[in-house]
């Protein structure tokens, strides 16, 4: 069972364009709205696969929030959500995506700011929920509203190892760097967010942050410092796994057709934690969510197959593993 925090919703505006151009008018093929955000694709996902049990405290706020609340109802998932009102407009975020060339351009709004109260309000939600039900995760991914401070995550890391739950990461920038720092159990970036968080680490700054020894360092020093698995996915290249034992690496076949691949990192977040929970087993749960990515890059919305297509196709992902257990991790 997890809490899921979407502390900066959007409303989803996913725009179908023939041979989309820049400096031209266009007349949209089909339109699509839905209540959006990473954390919320993470929350669709799990309930696509039978997970009625995860909650998620959700922001919401002005008209662009009451639509993404009432796409949130007719889905069937606002029950199991605890909506904090705020009085700023939810974002808007555009999704262009080019149905001839299979582009997608994607402009994403700011948010808005929070007040004092409000993220009083927000942070409270969050803490009641922890001591109120036994969480095995707290889901923290995204970006916050714009002045939330950066070390938010961090502080909701630290209260949910008090409540026993484990924290998981996806974020960028600052706020990666901070919540990282207060070792959460799992992160999961793409890479070039991770490269970001090369490039801020200490130890690191001299060095060029892309190359493959330096994104290696940086995970092992993570993982040295208690976080239990850390995942940098690659877009159509392999995912990067390290956790105490080694590293791994997940291929899945080529993708012969992605749609649209916005969401797709939620989609293999969710599907790492929906795996884990159902084999136990990493290797298993990297094939399962490699195959819910793809699944959902194949779709003009952020959505994922059934439980029984992911397992078929979870049969073509391949994980290499590469021993090297680390200095001081199981000691």
């Amino acid at each position: 069972m997890n809490l899921i925090v979407s502390a900066n919703t959007s409303l989803d505006r996913v725009l179908v364009v023939p041979e989309f151009q820049v400096n031209r008018v266009h007349r949209v093929e089909r339109e699509y709205s839905v209540a959006g955000g990473k954390a919320l694709n993470v929350f669709r996902a799990l309930r696509t696969w039978g997970d009625h049990r995860s909650q998620a405290v959700v922001t919401v706020g002005g008209l662009t929030g009451a639509v993404a609340r009432r796409l949130l109802t007719e889905e069937g998932l606002d029950a199991s959500c605890r909506f904090v009102e705020v009085r700023g407009a939810t974002r808007q975020c555009d999704i262009v995506v080019d149905s001839k060339a299979l582009t997608s351009t994607v402009v994403n709004g700011r948010g808005p700011e929070l007040s004092p109260q409000e993220v009083s309000a927000l942070t409270t939600a969050i803490n009641q929920s922890l001591a109120c039900r036994h969480f095995d995760h707290l889901v923290l991914t995204g970006s916050l509203p714009p002045n939330l401070p950066v070390g938010w995550y961090a502080e909701l890391i630290e209260a949910a190892r008090d409540h026993g739950t484990q924290a998981v990461l996806d974020a960028a920038g600052e706020v990666l760097y901070d919540g990282a720092l207060a070792r959460p159990w799992m992160i999961k970036v793409n890479r070039a967010e991770f490269v970001g968080l090369v490039q801020a680490w200490p130890e690191h700054r001299d060095r060029d942050p892309g190359q493959t020894e330096s994104v290696d360092r940086v995970a092992r020093a993570l993982i040295e410092r208690g976080t239990a698995w850390v995942i940098v996915t690659n877009g159509a290249d392999p995912t990067l796994v390290w956790g105490r034992q080694g590293r791994w690496q997940v291929s899945g076949p080529a993708l012969q057709r992605a749609v649209n691949p916005i969401g797709s990192g939620d989609a293999f977040l969710a599907g790492v934690m929906a795996g884990y929970g159902r084999f136990g087993r990493l290797e298993e749960a990297l094939k399962w969510a490699s195959a819910a990515a793809e699944s959902n890059a194949r779709s003009i919305l952020p959505e994922v197959a059934p439980t029984s297509e992911l397992d078929r196709s979870a049969e073509a992902v391949r994980v290499t593993f590469h021993p090297g257990r680390l200095t001081g991790v199981d000691q």
